[in-house]
């Protein structure tokens, strides 16, 4: 008897990895980093715009922020693309999507700091800022293994 097939695609814990300090543009001129969102879940995603399967999971991204944001929980859409911003900007208009956290690395840097390599790559930070897991390749956002992972960080008690 063959045993079932494991999902190729997985949610990994990740111990000890320091939380990306370097600056992101946001809105074309912002810069923010990840502190910024201290008290928010923040589920960052790493995609480019010649990359066919971060395009496919785009949409369900769009579905994850808008079903979880009032929990606190923000997607950050981070390109690598180095293309100017109203051009992503764009890009993402003609998809038809919202991505209200559209961010861009156009340095790299935090791809570098988070020492991985292909697209896309999605990282999950805590309310306190401390990278808790990673997904590396596309999937569905809205499947349960991935809303069981992001539910469980947003219902986890706030530190005083």
């Amino acid at each position: 008897m063959t045993p079932p097939a494991e999902r190729l695609y997985q949610w990994y814990a990740v111990n000890d990895m320091a939380t990306p300090t370097e600056p992101f543009q946001m809105d074309g001129e912002k810069t923010r980093t990840l502190a910024d969102f201290k008290g928010q879940v923040v589920l960052v995603n790493l995609w480019a715009t010649w990359c066919t399967p971060c395009l496919k999971e785009l949409p369900t991204l769009d579905a994850l922020e808008e079903k979880y944001a009032a929990d606190g929980l923000v997607v950050l859409a981070l390109s690598t693309d180095t293309l100017p911003y109203k051009q992503l900007r764009g890009f993402v208009d003609k998809q038809k999507l919202e991505l209200p956290h559209l961010a861009q690395d156009t340095s790299g840097k935090i791809y570098e700091q988070l020492k991985t390599r292909g697209l896309p790559l999605t990282y999950l930070i805590d309310r306190e800022g401390k990278v808790r897991a990673r997904f590396a390749g596309a999937t569905e956002w809205l499947e349960k293994a991935n809303t069981d992972q992001i539910e469980k960080l947003l219902n986890e008690p706030e530190a005083r």
